[in-house]
């Protein structure tokens, strides 16, 4: 795992409109994603599923993260934020279809915060 400091991050709200967090992939490389924080905004049960590429043009379904609550933080990795982690998602470009973080919430808006590395 690369150091605290050398991680990129990035922040933003993820609706019920499928849509990309952050960047693309780039060509080549590989997302390592070590750490995301969800908040959910919506006032009631909500869930946000993670894909590694827009939904509607095939890209599949990672990870589901379920909050139950209004204001529910959910850290994933579950538990403590370290430097020996590793990563708990991988995102490779395929030939087709341009490789991103791609967030859709269920029922409402939730707030995420995602650190990441792009390499080789």
């Amino acid at each position: 795992m690369p150091r605290k400091e050398d991680l990129r991050s990035t922040q933003g709200t993820a609706t019920v409109a499928p849509a990309i967090f952050g960047s693309a992939v780039p060509l080549l490389m590989t997302r390592h994603i070590y750490y995301m924080e969800v908040t959910n905004d919506f006032n009631g049960p909500n869930r946000l599923d993670i894909y590694d590429a827009n939904p509607a043009a095939g890209g599949t379904l990672l990870k589901t993260v379920q909050m139950s609550i209004q204001n529910q933080i959910i850290e994933l990795p579950e538990g403590a934020h370290v430097e020996s982690s590793i990563p708990f998602l991988k995102i490779r470009p395929a030939a087709a279809i341009v490789a991103a973080v791609w967030l859709q919430a269920s029922a409402g808006n939730a707030r995420v915060y995602m650190e990441y590395e792009d390499d080789y």
